[in-house]
C-alpha cells in the first residue's frame, strides 16, 4: 500500500454551520487514542472520519474510487464508500499561474463518514484507505490503545493509593 495524496482527519463528529464551514468536534490529534478502559468495556457514541483525497484531472486513476474503513484486527473494510465524480469534470482542469511547481489544480474528493455505537475490539490501527481500481493509498491511520483503568493512573503520574 502506497501513501497517496490526500489525507484523514479522524474526530467525534462534524457539524456544518449556517455559513456553510464545517466544525469538527473532538479531533483526535498526535496520530493516538488512548482509551484507559478494557476493550470489552468500550463504546464510543460517535466516530467520525473525514476523507480528503487529491489526484489528477487532465490523467486521472482508475475512475473506480472508493474509499475504505479499516478497523483494529479487520482484514476486510468495515465501512465502503464510492466516490463519484461526474464524467465531464474529467480533463477540465484550470490552469495554475505558477507552471514549474502545478501545472494544474487537483481535483479534490472529500467524504466524511458518521459512525455510532463504536467498539474497537483491540488495539491497533483505524486506516482511511483510498482505492483507484487496483493500487491502494493510505490516507490516514489513528492507533487505538487500551489501558486498563489500573495502568491508566499511573501513567499520567497518579500515584495510586493503597489498601
Amino acid at each position: 500500500m502506497d501513501f497517496g495524496e490526500g489525507y484523514a482527519v479522524f474526530c467525534d463528529e462534524v457539524r456544518r454551520e449556517a455559513n456553510g464551514k464545517d466544525f469538527y468536534i473532538g479531533v483526535y490529534t498526535g496520530g493516538d487514542y488512548i482509551i484507559h478502559k478494557k476493550p470489552e468495556d468500550f463504546q464510543t457514541p460517535y466516530f467520525t472520519i473525514i476523507a480528503t483525497a487529491m489526484f489528477d484531472p487532465i490523467d486521472p486513476p482508475d475512475k473506480v474510487r472508493e474509499l475504505q474503513i479499516y478497523f483494529p484486527g479487520k482484514d476486510e473494510p468495515v465501512v465502503t464508500f464510492d466516490f463519484e465524480v461526474p464524467e465531464e469534470a474529467f480533463g477540465k482542469a484550470e490552469k495554475a499561474d505558477d507552471m514549474s511547481q502545478f501545472p494544474h489544480a487537483p481535483m479534490v474528493a472529500r467524504a466524511s463518514i458518521g459512525l455510532s455505537d463504536v467498539r474497537f475490539k483491540e488495539s491497533g490501527f483505524v486506516r482511511a484507505v483510498m482505492q483507484y481500481g487496483d493500487k491502494k493509498f493510505l490516507l490516514g491511520r489513528l492507533k487505538i490503545s487500551f489501558t486498563p483503568p489500573e495502568d491508566a493512573r499511573s501513567a499520567v503520574g497518579h500515584s495510586v493509593a493503597e489498601p
